[in-house]
Protein backbone atom coordinates (compact mmCIF):
# COMPACT_ATOMS: atom_id res chain seq x y z
CA UNK A 1 0.00 0.00 0.00
CA UNK A 2 1.55 3.18 -1.13
CA UNK A 3 2.65 5.43 1.42
CA UNK A 4 2.12 9.65 1.69
CA UNK A 5 5.43 11.72 1.41
CA UNK A 6 5.60 14.38 3.99
CA UNK A 7 6.11 17.65 2.23
CA UNK A 8 6.02 21.15 3.76
CA UNK A 9 5.57 23.83 0.90
CA UNK A 10 6.56 27.21 2.28
CA UNK A 11 4.78 30.10 1.00
CA UNK A 12 5.19 33.29 -1.08
CA UNK A 13 7.29 35.55 0.42
CA UNK A 14 5.79 37.93 2.53
CA UNK A 15 7.46 41.50 0.75
CA UNK A 16 5.92 40.47 -2.45
CA UNK A 17 2.30 41.37 -1.31
CA UNK A 18 3.16 43.91 0.27
CA UNK A 19 5.04 45.33 -2.99
CA UNK A 20 2.19 44.14 -5.01
CA UNK A 21 -0.98 44.21 -3.13
CA UNK A 22 -3.46 43.90 -5.96
CA UNK A 23 -1.62 40.07 -7.08
CA UNK A 24 -3.73 37.66 -5.19
CA UNK A 25 -2.30 34.71 -4.67
CA UNK A 26 -4.20 31.55 -5.45
CA UNK A 27 -4.03 28.74 -3.65
CA UNK A 28 -0.28 27.13 -4.96
CA UNK A 29 -0.64 23.09 -5.11
CA UNK A 30 2.81 21.43 -5.38
CA UNK A 31 3.80 19.12 -8.43
CA UNK A 32 3.03 16.27 -6.01
CA UNK A 33 -0.28 15.13 -6.68
CA UNK A 34 -2.41 16.02 -3.88
CA UNK A 35 -0.23 18.59 -1.42
CA UNK A 36 -1.81 21.88 -1.38
CA UNK A 37 -1.42 24.89 1.44
CA UNK A 38 -5.08 26.26 2.75
CA UNK A 39 -3.80 29.48 4.29
CA UNK A 40 -1.17 31.53 2.52
CA UNK A 41 0.69 34.68 4.00
CA UNK A 42 -0.92 37.64 2.34
CA UNK A 43 0.00 41.71 1.88
CA UNK A 44 -2.19 42.15 4.99
CA UNK A 45 -0.33 40.05 7.20
CA UNK A 46 3.08 42.09 6.74
CA UNK A 47 0.90 45.26 7.58
CA UNK A 48 -0.01 43.65 10.41
CA UNK A 49 2.98 42.67 11.47
CA UNK A 50 4.75 46.12 10.23
CA UNK A 51 1.73 48.20 12.29
CA UNK A 52 2.74 45.63 15.57
CA UNK A 53 6.47 46.58 15.13
CA UNK A 54 5.50 50.03 14.12
CA UNK A 55 3.67 51.61 17.75
CA UNK A 56 6.29 49.09 19.98
CA UNK A 57 9.50 50.43 18.50
CA UNK A 58 8.22 54.04 19.24
CA UNK A 59 6.95 53.05 22.89
CA UNK A 60 10.59 52.18 23.38
CA UNK A 61 12.87 55.00 21.91
CA UNK A 62 10.59 57.62 22.28
CA UNK A 63 11.93 58.45 25.70
CA UNK A 64 15.39 58.68 23.69
CA UNK A 65 13.92 61.07 20.97
CA UNK A 66 12.81 63.70 24.58
CA UNK A 67 15.46 62.39 26.78
CA UNK A 68 15.31 65.87 28.21
CA UNK A 69 11.84 66.43 28.13
CA UNK A 70 10.82 63.51 29.48
CA UNK A 71 13.42 63.63 32.53
CA UNK A 72 12.11 67.55 33.48
CA UNK A 73 8.29 66.17 33.49
CA UNK A 74 9.08 63.20 36.16
CA UNK A 75 11.04 65.48 37.88
CA UNK A 76 14.05 63.55 38.12
CA UNK A 77 18.02 64.65 37.45
CA UNK A 78 19.72 63.38 34.74
CA UNK A 79 21.16 59.86 36.30
CA UNK A 80 18.05 59.24 37.83
CA UNK A 81 16.07 59.19 34.54
CA UNK A 82 19.40 57.09 32.84
CA UNK A 83 18.11 54.80 35.67
CA UNK A 84 14.64 54.63 34.41
CA UNK A 85 15.83 54.26 30.65
CA UNK A 86 18.14 51.54 32.30
CA UNK A 87 15.76 49.46 33.65
CA UNK A 88 13.88 49.26 29.92
CA UNK A 89 17.44 47.90 28.62
CA UNK A 90 17.55 45.76 31.80
CA UNK A 91 13.87 44.18 30.52
CA UNK A 92 15.63 43.24 27.47
CA UNK A 93 18.31 41.47 28.73
CA UNK A 94 15.88 39.20 31.32
CA UNK A 95 13.87 38.32 27.93
CA UNK A 96 16.37 35.82 26.82
CA UNK A 97 15.51 33.61 29.70
CA UNK A 98 12.03 33.69 28.80
CA UNK A 99 12.73 32.41 25.27
CA UNK A 100 11.84 28.98 26.08
CA UNK A 101 9.31 29.20 28.31
CA UNK A 102 7.41 31.65 25.74
CA UNK A 103 7.95 28.56 23.20
CA UNK A 104 6.69 26.36 25.77
CA UNK A 105 3.61 27.59 27.19
CA UNK A 106 2.74 29.78 24.59
CA UNK A 107 3.18 28.11 21.37
CA UNK A 108 3.77 30.39 18.24
CA UNK A 109 4.98 33.94 17.56
CA UNK A 110 1.39 35.27 16.73
CA UNK A 111 0.52 34.17 20.59
CA UNK A 112 4.00 36.05 22.07
CA UNK A 113 3.08 39.10 19.87
CA UNK A 114 0.00 39.31 21.44
CA UNK A 115 0.59 38.24 24.76
CA UNK A 116 3.12 40.87 24.93
CA UNK A 117 1.45 43.75 23.07
CA UNK A 118 -1.27 43.81 25.93
CA UNK A 119 0.92 43.76 28.84
CA UNK A 120 3.31 46.52 27.17
CA UNK A 121 0.20 48.38 26.76
CA UNK A 122 -0.83 48.66 30.28
CA UNK A 123 2.66 49.23 31.49
CA UNK A 124 2.81 52.25 29.17
CA UNK A 125 -0.13 53.80 30.41
CA UNK A 126 0.09 53.51 34.05
CA UNK A 127 4.06 54.69 33.83
CA UNK A 128 2.75 58.99 34.29
CA UNK A 129 0.13 57.75 37.15
CA UNK A 130 2.75 58.87 40.12
CA UNK A 131 3.07 61.86 38.68
CA UNK A 132 -0.33 62.66 37.76
CA UNK A 133 -1.26 62.15 41.25
CA UNK A 134 1.66 64.27 42.07
CA UNK A 135 3.42 61.98 43.90
CA UNK A 136 7.09 63.95 44.29
CA UNK A 137 9.33 65.77 46.89
CA UNK A 138 10.03 63.50 49.58
CA UNK A 139 8.10 60.11 47.50
CA UNK A 140 10.66 60.90 44.51
CA UNK A 141 12.07 57.36 45.20
CA UNK A 142 8.83 55.76 44.68
CA UNK A 143 8.41 57.35 41.15
CA UNK A 144 11.89 56.25 40.18
CA UNK A 145 10.73 52.88 41.36
CA UNK A 146 7.74 53.05 39.39
CA UNK A 147 8.60 53.91 36.32
CA UNK A 148 11.82 51.41 36.68
CA UNK A 149 9.28 48.51 36.95
CA UNK A 150 6.88 49.11 34.05
CA UNK A 151 9.77 50.33 31.96
CA UNK A 152 11.42 47.13 32.77
CA UNK A 153 8.10 45.58 31.31
CA UNK A 154 8.18 47.25 28.21
CA UNK A 155 11.86 46.65 27.47
CA UNK A 156 10.67 42.47 28.09
CA UNK A 157 7.73 42.94 25.44
CA UNK A 158 10.18 45.10 22.74
CA UNK A 159 12.64 42.17 23.11
CA UNK A 160 10.06 39.43 22.63
CA UNK A 161 8.09 40.94 20.20
CA UNK A 162 11.03 42.37 17.86
CA UNK A 163 12.27 38.56 18.12
CA UNK A 164 8.87 36.98 17.19
CA UNK A 165 8.15 39.28 14.82
CA UNK A 166 11.03 38.51 12.65
CA UNK A 167 11.20 34.88 13.39
CA UNK A 168 7.35 34.56 12.27
CA UNK A 169 7.83 36.48 8.82
CA UNK A 170 10.90 35.20 7.95
CA UNK A 171 8.98 31.40 8.20
CA UNK A 172 7.04 32.44 4.73
CA UNK A 173 10.08 33.27 2.88
CA UNK A 174 10.01 30.75 0.05
CA UNK A 175 13.46 31.67 -0.91
CA UNK A 176 16.07 31.61 1.70
CA UNK A 177 17.88 34.67 -0.43
CA UNK A 178 14.65 36.67 -0.02
CA UNK A 179 14.60 36.83 3.69
CA UNK A 180 17.36 39.69 3.66
CA UNK A 181 14.47 41.47 1.96
CA UNK A 182 11.41 40.77 4.06
CA UNK A 183 13.58 41.88 6.90
CA UNK A 184 14.04 45.06 5.43
CA UNK A 185 10.60 45.48 4.50
CA UNK A 186 9.63 45.39 8.27
CA UNK A 187 12.25 47.39 9.39
CA UNK A 188 10.53 50.06 7.99
CA UNK A 189 8.46 50.27 11.39
CA UNK A 190 11.55 51.65 12.50
CA UNK A 191 11.82 55.28 10.68
CA UNK A 192 7.56 54.85 10.47
CA UNK A 193 7.66 54.87 14.09
CA UNK A 194 10.17 58.12 14.12
CA UNK A 195 7.56 59.66 11.89
CA UNK A 196 5.28 59.53 15.32
CA UNK A 197 7.29 61.74 17.21
CA UNK A 198 6.92 64.86 15.22
CA UNK A 199 3.50 64.53 16.75
CA UNK A 200 4.85 63.48 20.01
CA UNK A 201 6.85 66.76 20.06
CA UNK A 202 3.72 68.98 19.86
CA UNK A 203 1.66 66.36 22.43
CA UNK A 204 4.63 66.85 24.70
CA UNK A 205 3.98 70.38 24.96
CA UNK A 206 0.39 70.21 26.55
CA UNK A 207 1.77 66.98 28.33
CA UNK A 208 4.22 64.81 28.48
CA UNK A 209 2.27 61.91 30.17
CA UNK A 210 -0.04 62.15 27.29
CA UNK A 211 2.45 60.57 24.89
CA UNK A 212 2.65 57.53 27.38
CA UNK A 213 -1.45 57.45 27.80
CA UNK A 214 -1.96 57.26 24.20
CA UNK A 215 0.86 54.72 23.41
CA UNK A 216 -0.41 52.36 25.83
CA UNK A 217 -3.85 52.64 23.80
CA UNK A 218 -2.89 52.01 20.45
CA UNK A 219 -1.02 48.72 21.83
CA UNK A 220 -3.87 47.17 23.41
CA UNK A 221 -6.04 48.28 20.51
CA UNK A 222 -3.29 46.57 17.95
CA UNK A 223 -3.03 43.61 20.03
CA UNK A 224 -6.88 43.10 19.84
CA UNK A 225 -6.88 43.85 16.25
CA UNK A 226 -3.71 41.91 15.12
CA UNK A 227 -5.19 38.69 16.86
CA UNK A 228 -8.51 39.60 15.23
CA UNK A 229 -6.34 39.40 11.90
CA UNK A 230 -4.66 36.39 12.58
CA UNK A 231 -7.89 34.22 13.70
CA UNK A 232 -9.86 35.34 10.62
CA UNK A 233 -7.09 35.37 8.12
CA UNK A 234 -5.07 32.23 10.31
CA UNK A 235 -1.80 30.50 8.79
CA UNK A 236 -1.06 27.60 9.27
CA UNK A 237 0.90 25.60 7.13
CA UNK A 238 -1.40 22.57 6.38
CA UNK A 239 0.23 19.83 3.80
CA UNK A 240 -2.66 17.54 2.73
CA UNK A 241 -1.30 14.09 1.68
CA UNK A 242 -3.84 12.53 -0.77
CA UNK A 243 -3.38 8.63 -0.56
CA UNK A 244 -3.65 6.72 -3.80
CA UNK A 245 -5.60 4.56 -3.19
CA UNK A 246 -7.94 7.21 -1.78
CA UNK A 247 -7.65 7.58 1.81
CA UNK A 248 -6.46 10.65 2.79
CA UNK A 249 -4.15 11.72 5.62
CA UNK A 250 -3.47 15.01 7.57
CA UNK A 251 0.36 15.73 7.92
CA UNK A 252 1.02 18.60 10.53
CA UNK A 253 4.39 20.37 10.41
CA UNK A 254 7.01 19.48 12.90
CA UNK A 255 6.76 21.07 16.32
CA UNK A 256 8.72 24.19 16.48
CA UNK A 257 9.34 24.48 20.13
CA UNK A 258 12.71 24.74 21.41
CA UNK A 259 14.47 22.65 24.05
CA UNK A 260 16.17 24.05 27.40
CA UNK A 261 19.42 23.30 25.71
CA UNK A 262 18.80 25.94 23.46
CA UNK A 263 21.31 29.04 25.45
CA UNK A 264 23.84 26.39 26.09
CA UNK A 265 24.04 25.48 22.31
CA UNK A 266 24.25 29.47 21.57
CA UNK A 267 27.11 29.83 23.87
CA UNK A 268 28.95 27.07 22.10
CA UNK A 269 28.39 28.18 18.29
CA UNK A 270 31.53 30.39 17.57
CA UNK A 271 29.27 32.21 15.00
CA UNK A 272 26.28 33.04 17.27
CA UNK A 273 29.00 34.66 20.06
CA UNK A 274 30.17 36.28 17.19
CA UNK A 275 27.36 37.38 16.32
CA UNK A 276 26.24 38.65 20.07
CA UNK A 277 29.17 40.51 20.72
CA UNK A 278 29.36 42.62 17.50
CA UNK A 279 25.42 43.38 18.12
CA UNK A 280 26.69 44.89 21.53
CA UNK A 281 29.04 47.06 19.98
CA UNK A 282 27.02 47.61 17.33
CA UNK A 283 24.08 48.97 20.14
CA UNK A 284 26.72 50.57 22.54
CA UNK A 285 27.46 52.68 19.04
CA UNK A 286 23.70 53.53 18.28
CA UNK A 287 22.58 54.12 21.43
CA UNK A 288 24.98 57.18 21.95
CA UNK A 289 24.59 58.10 18.67
CA UNK A 290 20.58 58.33 18.94
CA UNK A 291 20.69 60.33 22.72
CA UNK A 292 23.75 62.82 21.26
CA UNK A 293 22.59 63.51 17.73
CA UNK A 294 18.72 63.30 18.57
CA UNK A 295 18.47 65.10 21.87
CA UNK A 296 21.60 66.43 23.33
CA UNK A 297 23.25 68.05 20.10
CA UNK A 298 20.01 69.52 19.00
CA UNK A 299 18.91 70.83 22.28
CA UNK A 300 22.08 71.73 24.10
CA UNK A 301 23.82 73.02 21.69
CA UNK A 302 21.66 74.47 18.98
CA UNK A 303 18.72 75.35 21.22
CA UNK A 304 15.97 73.27 19.94
CA UNK A 305 12.47 73.08 21.64
CA UNK A 306 10.51 70.05 21.90
CA UNK A 307 8.10 70.41 18.72
CA UNK A 308 11.91 71.20 16.87
CA UNK A 309 13.77 68.39 17.82
CA UNK A 310 10.60 66.03 17.18
CA UNK A 311 10.75 67.66 13.14
CA UNK A 312 14.58 66.88 13.47
CA UNK A 313 14.25 63.63 13.55
CA UNK A 314 13.15 63.96 9.92
CA UNK A 315 16.64 63.16 8.98
CA UNK A 316 16.81 60.09 11.47
CA UNK A 317 13.94 59.04 9.18
CA UNK A 318 15.65 60.22 5.80
CA UNK A 319 18.93 57.67 6.70
CA UNK A 320 17.09 54.93 7.37
CA UNK A 321 14.89 55.02 4.48
CA UNK A 322 17.87 55.39 2.83
CA UNK A 323 19.61 52.44 4.20
CA UNK A 324 16.64 50.32 3.99
CA UNK A 325 16.42 50.80 0.74
CA UNK A 326 19.90 50.60 0.02
CA UNK A 327 20.14 47.16 1.47
CA UNK A 328 16.83 46.02 -0.05
CA UNK A 329 18.04 46.52 -3.72
CA UNK A 330 21.78 45.13 -2.91
CA UNK A 331 20.22 41.88 -1.24
CA UNK A 332 18.76 41.10 -4.97
CA UNK A 333 22.55 40.92 -6.55
CA UNK A 334 25.28 41.10 -3.45
CA UNK A 335 26.33 38.76 -1.02
CA UNK A 336 25.17 39.15 2.95
CA UNK A 337 28.72 39.58 3.58
CA UNK A 338 29.30 42.21 0.64
CA UNK A 339 26.88 44.27 2.21
CA UNK A 340 27.67 44.26 5.84
CA UNK A 341 31.01 45.68 4.01
CA UNK A 342 29.43 48.06 2.65
CA UNK A 343 27.62 49.03 5.62
CA UNK A 344 30.61 48.90 7.93
CA UNK A 345 32.52 51.53 5.14
CA UNK A 346 30.16 53.95 5.45
CA UNK A 347 29.79 53.96 9.19
CA UNK A 348 33.93 54.53 8.94
CA UNK A 349 33.97 56.96 6.59
CA UNK A 350 31.44 59.53 7.61
CA UNK A 351 32.90 58.62 11.42
CA UNK A 352 36.07 59.89 10.29
CA UNK A 353 34.73 63.54 8.74
CA UNK A 354 32.99 64.11 11.49
CA UNK A 355 35.87 63.96 13.78
CA UNK A 356 38.25 65.94 11.17
CA UNK A 357 35.12 68.68 11.52
CA UNK A 358 34.96 68.03 15.65
CA UNK A 359 38.14 68.63 16.00
CA UNK A 360 38.56 72.19 13.80
CA UNK A 361 34.81 73.67 14.74
CA UNK A 362 34.11 71.64 17.93
CA UNK A 363 29.99 71.04 18.59
CA UNK A 364 28.87 73.77 16.95
CA UNK A 365 29.85 72.89 13.40
CA UNK A 366 26.43 74.23 11.98
CA UNK A 367 22.82 73.12 12.62
CA UNK A 368 22.46 72.31 8.67
CA UNK A 369 25.66 69.92 9.01
CA UNK A 370 25.20 67.99 12.37
CA UNK A 371 21.48 67.38 10.18
CA UNK A 372 23.29 66.07 7.83
CA UNK A 373 25.83 63.51 9.26
CA UNK A 374 22.57 62.65 11.87
CA UNK A 375 21.32 61.10 8.41
CA UNK A 376 24.06 59.41 7.54
CA UNK A 377 25.16 58.00 10.79
CA UNK A 378 21.52 56.64 10.98
CA UNK A 379 22.06 54.96 7.71
CA UNK A 380 24.92 53.73 8.37
CA UNK A 381 23.75 52.14 11.59
CA UNK A 382 20.36 51.01 10.02
CA UNK A 383 22.11 49.37 7.29
CA UNK A 384 23.85 47.17 9.45
CA UNK A 385 21.20 46.49 11.65
CA UNK A 386 19.58 44.61 9.09
CA UNK A 387 22.66 42.43 8.42
CA UNK A 388 22.79 41.43 11.80
CA UNK A 389 18.96 39.96 11.82
CA UNK A 390 19.51 38.32 8.86
CA UNK A 391 23.08 36.82 10.05
CA UNK A 392 20.92 35.69 13.31
CA UNK A 393 18.42 33.82 10.70
CA UNK A 394 21.37 32.53 8.72
CA UNK A 395 23.81 31.71 10.67
CA UNK A 396 22.13 30.33 13.84
CA UNK A 397 23.05 26.53 14.85
CA UNK A 398 20.02 25.70 13.83
CA UNK A 399 16.42 27.12 12.10
CA UNK A 400 14.69 26.52 15.47
CA UNK A 401 17.44 28.35 17.37
CA UNK A 402 17.08 31.25 15.47
CA UNK A 403 14.52 32.84 17.70
CA UNK A 404 16.30 32.22 20.73
CA UNK A 405 19.36 33.68 18.95
CA UNK A 406 17.09 36.85 18.22
CA UNK A 407 16.52 37.42 21.52
CA UNK A 408 20.25 36.74 22.78
CA UNK A 409 21.27 39.22 19.90
CA UNK A 410 18.46 41.95 21.39
CA UNK A 411 19.58 40.68 25.19
CA UNK A 412 23.26 41.58 23.79
CA UNK A 413 22.10 45.13 22.11
CA UNK A 414 20.29 46.21 25.33
CA UNK A 415 23.00 45.28 27.90
CA UNK A 416 25.38 47.76 25.88
CA UNK A 417 22.18 50.20 26.06
CA UNK A 418 22.66 50.52 29.63
CA UNK A 419 25.76 51.21 29.71
CA UNK A 420 25.55 54.16 26.71
CA UNK A 421 22.74 55.27 28.77
CA UNK A 422 24.70 56.04 32.27
CA UNK A 423 27.62 57.66 30.76
CA UNK A 424 26.36 59.60 27.69
CA UNK A 425 24.78 62.40 29.34
CA UNK A 426 28.54 62.34 31.56
CA UNK A 427 30.43 62.23 28.93
CA UNK A 428 29.06 65.14 27.11
CA UNK A 429 28.18 67.21 30.34
CA UNK A 430 32.30 66.67 30.94
CA UNK A 431 33.80 67.10 27.68
CA UNK A 432 31.62 70.08 26.89
CA UNK A 433 32.32 71.39 23.42
CA UNK A 434 34.64 68.82 22.29
CA UNK A 435 31.98 66.24 23.75
CA UNK A 436 30.96 65.58 19.61
CA UNK A 437 34.74 65.00 18.84
CA UNK A 438 35.05 62.60 21.66
CA UNK A 439 31.72 60.34 20.58
CA UNK A 440 33.23 60.43 16.94
CA UNK A 441 36.07 59.02 17.67
CA UNK A 442 34.26 56.34 20.24
CA UNK A 443 31.75 55.17 17.15
CA UNK A 444 34.79 54.68 14.59
CA UNK A 445 36.34 52.94 17.20
CA UNK A 446 33.43 50.58 17.52
CA UNK A 447 32.65 50.40 13.82
CA UNK A 448 36.43 49.05 13.48
CA UNK A 449 35.64 46.52 16.22
CA UNK A 450 32.40 45.08 14.29
CA UNK A 451 34.48 44.28 11.81
CA UNK A 452 35.21 40.75 12.94
CA UNK A 453 31.42 39.83 11.89
CA UNK A 454 33.01 39.61 8.62
CA UNK A 455 34.39 36.07 9.91
CA UNK A 456 31.15 34.42 10.37
CA UNK A 457 30.82 34.17 6.76
CA UNK A 458 33.76 31.54 5.94
CA UNK A 459 31.12 29.19 7.10
CA UNK A 460 28.02 27.94 5.04
CA UNK A 461 24.67 29.46 6.60
CA UNK A 462 22.79 27.01 8.67
CA UNK A 463 19.19 28.15 6.91
CA UNK A 464 18.63 25.72 3.92
CA UNK A 465 15.04 26.14 3.96
CA UNK A 466 12.67 27.75 5.54
CA UNK A 467 11.33 24.73 7.71
CA UNK A 468 14.56 22.61 8.27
Amino acid sequence: MPSATNVYVPDRDAEQPLLSPEKEIATETTSLSGYSLSEQWRWYHTMTVLCIRLIVDFVYKNPFVFYLDFEQGLNVSYMEFAYIMAATEAGCVFAIFLGDLNKKYMGSEENIMTFYLLICGVASILTPALSFWNVDGDNELYVIIWCCCLRFIVGVSFANISAASIKFASQYVANVNKITSIITVLHYSWPLSTVINIAAGYMITDSWMLVFVWSGVVLVAIAAASKLMFKCYPLRLQAIAVHTEGETLDVEPADDQENFNGLRVLLSDTNSLLIIAVSFLMSFRSSTLYIVTISLWMEDTFGLSADLVGWSTLTIIIGEVLALIAVRSMSQTFTLKSIAGLALSHQLAFGIILLVLATIFGNDISLIAALLFTAMLTMGHQSFYVVQQSNAIHYAPSPRLAFLLLLAERSSQEAASIIALVITVGVWIAFADNAILVFSALWIGCSMCMTVILFIYRSEPTVKSPFQ
